[in-house]
């Protein structure tokens, strides 16, 4: 169906989520994004969250009604018990620390709960990147408590997400939206530099900055040819600079670049023509997967 068409029988949906638009971060700008276009489709979407800096409790975002609920997450628990009671939407929709009570609550009710799940890192790399404690948390709180409690649909942004959270839902429906940049034009044809990589995005553990800083040393190392550009803001950037410092690495940090700069960022600073091919923005920056061509 193209966006913009009507559905014969519209749907009042309510949205779950600890942050939402004008919030930055390539989750929030995709989960915007499928609101969006749900609305496009003639469904009435409504949106609960947590507070956000500079926004009000209730606000209206184009066609979408946001109220923000404070006290924390159990707060955020309590309001999106209250709303599916009172409102009994017919579906509802959550993501992240939302999404746990989202479902009991719609069970209760006999609403639909359709999930959002951005990422599936299970155990090991949880551990990982959050330490022994909060990876174990993380672990048991977003992911392995869909096996007792799977929700009754999901969306994820991508194949991999998907066949991983396959595992866990016993068998529900899982529907991949990705995360597209349709409103750019299409690239001219250039000569791809294999040597080269840019990344773009926020600059935290789990991203795999750190790995992409130490790949760039064990090339250079190894008497390869190679430069890298990091492009994006966060609070690991100090350290990365550090550990690229220490190992030589041919790794240059750029920092923060706007959204409607960042083709041409790019091109300045790989000196190739580069297409972006997904996009969204980051509480520091960008979030973006970017290609040489």
């Amino acid at each position: 169906m193209d966006a913009g068409t009507q559905t014969s029988q519209p749907l009042r949906l309510l949205l779950c989520t600890p942050r939402f638009a004008p919030q930055l971060g390539g989750a929030e700008t995709w989960t915007r994004e499928v609101a969006r276009g749900l609305v496009a489709r003639g469904h009435e979407l409504s949106v609960i969250a947590r507070p956000a800096p500079g926004r009000p409790p209730r606000e209206r975002l184009g066609s979408i009604e946001v109220a923000r609920a404070g006290g924390g997450r159990l707060g955020l628990a309590r309001a999106i018990a209250k709303r599916i009671r009172a409102e009994r939407p017919d579906a509802v929709l959550a993501q992240y620390s939302a999404l746990p009570a989202a479902v009991v609550s719609s069970r209760s009710a006999g609403v639909p709960c359709v999930a959002i799940v951005h990422d599936v890192y299970g155990l090991r790399e949880s551990v990982r990147i959050k330490g022994p404690v909060a990876g174990v948390a993380r672990t048991l709180g977003l992911e392995q408590w869909q096996r007792l409690l799977p929700p009754d649909a999901l969306l994820v942004p991508s194949r991999a997400t998907g066949a991983r959270l396959a595992g866990l839902v016993r068998g529900r429906p899982i529907m991949v939206v990705p995360a597209g940049a349709d409103h750019l034009g299409a690239a001219t044809p250039a000569r791809r530099d294999q040597r080269q990589l840019v990344f773009v995005g926020r600059l935290v553990p789990q991203k795999g900055v750190a790995d992409i800083v130490e790949a760039g040393a064990l090339l250079r190392a190894r008497g390869h040819s190679c430069a890298i550009v990091i492009v994006g803001e966060g609070p690991a950037r100090a350290a990365l600079e550090d550990r690229a410092r220490a190992l030589a690495a041919p790794v240059r940090f750029a920092g923060f670049v706007p959204d409607a700069e960042l083709e041409q960022a790019l091109n300045r600073l790989t000196g190739e023509r580069v297409r972006i091919r997904f996009a969204g923005r980051t509480d520091a920056g960008v979030h973006a997967t970017g290609q040489v061509v």
